[in-house]
């Protein structure tokens, strides 16, 4: 099942206590149809949860080229692919 399967787990803020928006904790289960390499542990410090959204998206087969509102983002984050 999760061969097809994307499942997306984030926390609200990285730092709660100075409510950082960066350097999320993620965790991606699942190998969206074989887009997905599995038995990884990635560390991306700086990249924001935009791009990550982005990234999925585009892996899933939409045609989007941008994500977000205040935080709009048209890079995506290749080094999980």
């Amino acid at each position: 099942m999760l061969d097809n399967t994307l499942i997306y787990g984030v926390s609200e803020l990285a730092e709660p206590h100075e409510h950082v928006m960066k350097d999320y904790h993620i965790v991606l289960m699942g190998h969206a149809g074989g887009k997905l390499p599995g038995n990884r542990h990635i560390r991306l410090p700086g990249r924001k949860v935009t791009e990550l959204v982005l990234t999925m998206q585009q892996m899933l087969g939409m045609n989007v080229t941008t994500w977000g509102s205040w935080d709009k983002t048209s890079r995506t984050i290749t080094e999980i692919l």
